[in-house]
């Protein structure tokens, strides 16, 4: 680091040069805690939509043993690969 000495209090002061160095190490520095910042809060949010996602499951895999168990009247039908509720026919 240059510095300019002061001939009389033999102290050294910073040039400007010095000041635009820290200034911009300090621009680095918040843009290195941002990131970082980004990161948690992105891993966060994976957690959480990871959760609905569980939730979501368990919601979905209790809707035929609900349909089932409420309608007597009415079947789980798979003819078209996907499950659907259909009314017997008696």
């Amino acid at each position: 680091m240059l510095v300019r000495r002061d001939v009389l209090s033999g102290t050294a002061t910073p040039l400007i040069s010095d000041f635009e160095l820290i200034n911009a190490a300090g621009h680095i520095a918040l843009i290195a805690i941002e990131l970082e910042r980004s990161h948690i809060a992105l891993r966060n949010a994976l957690v959480e939509i990871k959760n609905s996602e569980d939730r979501l499951r368990t919601i979905i895999d209790t809707i035929p043993a609900l349909a089932w168990s409420a309608i007597p009247t009415v079947r789980l039908s798979s003819s078209t690969g996907a499950v659907g509720l259909c009314r017997a026919l008696y």
